[in-house]
């Protein structure tokens, strides 16, 4: 193996490794940030440059300006947008370098990461087997993955997390290799992926148990038929959309009557929904799931935040910040209560560093305007096959690019929905290649006469 491979087995590695934690403090030290460090100074001693993407560089001094006056003027902390800042630099120009050390080939460091993705899957389910046959060490790894959490059982089954800190986290991870499964069972051209891996993939992703898989689920198969024409009022196959709507019902209706996880979870949304005003009385289906109750406290927060300054937010970094201002005596007043005891038991300020998600982060933190960029630069590099028969009939790399970008697309949007950090499990390893691999569909369906075979 030569040092550039293992130094993109390592990098890539980097994305499953946000439950390995050095440190715990105000600020958590990940093994990852080592990493960076020490990819970037070996790029630079080898290549005598450092490279770095000008697009992104003016967009992250974008927002370092105006979360700096944002800061200034609510007089947060400056600490706080540092700290965002350089995790943000130095994650982001270690995947970039990492990518134009590879001279973008793209499509090799993603085949690189499903090698990753089927490893920690298979992980999983050993993990799964290991608590069917009560053998604890097999699916209890607490004692050298830092972060790792045990988040108990369903349907008498584990919910495994293999080595990602909770099954969510799995499950979000494993949504681009997901998606390539989904593919390859719904096209003639097979990608990757050979069945056995799909499978072992397919299986690590449901026995998380997890909403978030299962909205993976329906989001996929939606941007699948999406491509396929299937949701285009202009073409035939629109017909089929009452029985597309029926069978996603139907899938939906399962899941929800079978795991009383989701069930629970869909419950405590719908009582948020009718009775607002009642979320904190533990009367109500709120307190039968926690992660309903902190969304919404997250929620809450980002409002309130926004309402101060609606374009431009409070500045990267500060929702956990604005979280303890608005809950932290609430959360205070639990320790001294018996009545809201429960409130500290949950651990409602569990999120608040990433918000529980990134749209919600981003809103908070960024304001209208920021959120807004960021979903414009998630359309216009979301890849859309434009002839996809022509596409098939060819050597097959603007399919294997379409794949890859929709697959990275699902992810994002669970991030959106799920999980607001914004340098940790990979998200600009993704990012960079969701916009590398909508510059070279756009080059070669340009030129079509340029496509080289794919390898």
């Amino acid at each position: 193996m030569t040092i550039k491979s293992l130094l993109n087995y390592i990098m890539v590695g980097t994305v499953f490794s946000g439950a390995f934690v050095l440190g715990y403090s105000s600020f958590e030290f990940y093994l990852s940030y080592l990493v960076f460090m020490a990819f970037i100074v070996i790029y630079v001693y080898y290549k005598g440059v450092f490279h770095f993407n000008r697009g992104f560089l003016f967009l992250l001094l974008y927002f370092a300006v105006v979360s700096f006056l944002c800061i200034t003027v609510f007089k947060s902390s400056s600490f706080l947008l540092l700290k965002q800042l350089l995790g943000i630099s130095f994650s982001a120009s270690a995947y970039y370098l990492l990518i134009k050390n590879n001279d973008y080939d793209v499509e090799g460091l993603f085949r690189l990461y499903l090698k990753f993705a089927l490893l920690v899957a298979a992980l999983g389910v050993f993990q799964e087997i290991s608590y069917l046959l009560n053998f604890q060490p097999g699916y209890d790894w607490k004692w050298f993955i830092p972060k790792s959490g045990l988040k108990g059982t369903t349907l008498f089954m584990f919910r495994i997390n293999s080595i990602m800190p909770e099954p969510s986290m799995l499950a979000m991870i494993l949504a681009p290799a997901v998606f390539v499964v989904l593919s390859n069972l719904f096209s003639k051209r097979k990608i990757y992926l050979s069945r056995l891996a799909g499978a072992i993939i397919l299986a690590a992703y449901f026995l998380t148990f997890s909403s978030v898989a299962y909205l993976g689920l329906i989001v996929g198969s939606l941007l699948i038929l999406y491509q396929k024409g299937y949701l285009n009022i202009k073409r035939r196959k629109i017909v089929l959309m009452p029985v597309i709507i029926a069978i996603l019902f139907i899938v939906f209706y399962s899941v929800y009557g079978s795991i009383p996880d989701i069930k629970s979870r869909v419950d405590a949304f719908v009582a948020l929904l009718n009775k607002p005003d009642q979320t904190l009385n533990f009367s109500t289906a709120m307190d039968r799931n926690a992660s309903v109750l902190i969304l919404y406290s997250n929620v809450d927060t980002a409002l309130n935040s926004v309402k101060k300054n609606p374009l431009f937010g409070s500045g990267l970094g500060t929702h956990a910040d604005n979280f303890d201002k608005y809950y932290g005596g609430l959360i205070e007043q639990a320790g001294q209560s018996g009545e809201l005891v429960q409130l500290r038991g949950w651990g409602l300020g569990v999120s608040k560093e990433d918000a529980n998600s990134l749209f919600v982060r981003l809103l908070s933190e960024t304001g209208i305007i920021g959120l807004s960029i960021v979903i414009w630069l998630l359309l216009k590099f979301f890849i859309k096959r434009k002839d996809p028969s022509a596409a098939l009939a060819s050597d097959g790399v603007i399919y294997n690019l379409s794949v890859i970008n929709n697959g990275i697309f699902l992810l994002i949007i669970l991030r959106l929905i799920r999980f607001g950090h914004y340098f940790v499990d990979g998200l600009f390893f993704f990012a960079f290649i969701y916009y590398f691999t909508n510059k070279e569909y756009s080059r070669l369906a340009a030129a079509p006469d340029d496509r080289v075979a794919a390898t």
